[in-house]
């Protein structure tokens, strides 16, 4: 609030008195509006570089944008606001206005790689196969991974740091190619052996007689 005050000084103080007047000035602060834009990543992996825009800014103030978030590396798929706040002079005279912006983590990829004991068994013999799921960016999937001999199921088993075993003797004779599928979690997409990772085993005929 100010008072705006008016002053008539005569030069003929003869005929005409000095006379004062004055009047409240209110000057209201500009909005200023501070916004942060919004942003998607991959679960496991650093939040990107936050930015944002401010509006309203007068008389050439300027002002730093700065952004806060409560997600981190580990946290979970979701959404999670991106607080904007402003810095610099002058910044009383203005309204901010907060406008927050939304960090959307969504699932991070995985890759499944099938290992087995072995090429060549025979008939009766125990076969271990071997599920590794690994994430494109950090931490560890978990879930299962299913074990399929062509599109037959095998076994479901639960993965344990990242790795899933399931060992059997009833495969029967000739050629199997065997194949891994990660069911995927909260954090993690389903994924599952690629052509190049499927596993070709043949049990030998030769050792059952026929």
């Amino acid at each position: 609030s100010y008072t705006l005050t008016v002053t008539f000084a005569p030069t003929d103080t003869t005929d005409y008195k000095t006379a004062t007047a004055s009047s409240p000035l209110l000057v209201t602060g500009q909005t200023l509006t501070v916004t942060a834009n919004n942003a998607t990543r991959a679960y496991g992996a650093a939040n990107p570089t936050f930015t944002g825009t401010i509006t309203g800014a007068v008389n050439g103030d300027t002002f730093t944008e700065s952004f806060t978030t409560t997600a981190t590396a580990t946290s979970n798929v979701g959404t999670y606001p991106i607080v904007p706040s402003a810095t610099g002079a002058n910044l009383s005279s203005y309204n901010v206005v907060i406008d927050d912006g939304t960090l959307s983590i969504t699932q991070a990829a995985t890759t499944t790689t099938l290992t087995t004991s072995g090429t060549s068994v025979n008939p009766g013999a125990s076969l271990t196969l071997t599920g590794t799921v690994a994430s494109a960016t950090s931490g560890t999937p978990t879930g299962t991974v299913s074990f399929y001999d062509g599109s037959t199921l095998l076994n479901t088993a639960n993965l344990t740091a990242g790795v899933a075993t399931y060992s059997t003797t009833t495969l029967s004779s000739g050629s199997h190619t065997i194949t891994a599928v990660y069911s995927g979690d909260t954090n993690f997409t389903a994924s599952s052996t690629t052509s190049s990772d499927r596993k070709s085993t043949r049990l030998n005929s030769s050792h059952l007689g026929i």
